[in-house]
């Protein structure tokens, strides 16, 4: 699922949309971040299903990745002809 999170820089807020908040993430909501990704932690999962989540997150992001790159090659592949 692929979704939006709208931040407000001047109210530092943070708006997410209603199907998340009725998937259970409301309230305190955990997050974990770095600098380049922010995980949000639903309420009442437990550490293994928030681990398999990442990890499919992870396996969705390479797949994005790898059809990106199937795409450039074939657009570039095009071009120089």
């Amino acid at each position: 699922m692929k979704k939006t999170l709208i931040i407000n820089e001047k109210a530092h807020i943070a708006y997410i949309t209603d199907d998340l908040i009725k998937e259970g993430y409301r309230g305190e909501v955990e997050m974990l971040a770095n600098f380049n990704t922010v995980a949000l932690l639903r309420p009442g999962s437990t550490k293994e299903e928030q681990i398999k989540s990442l990890e499919r997150l992870v396996e969705d992001l390479r797949d994005r990745r790898d059809a990106e790159n199937r795409e450039n090659h074939v657009l570039e592949e095009t071009s120089e002809e």
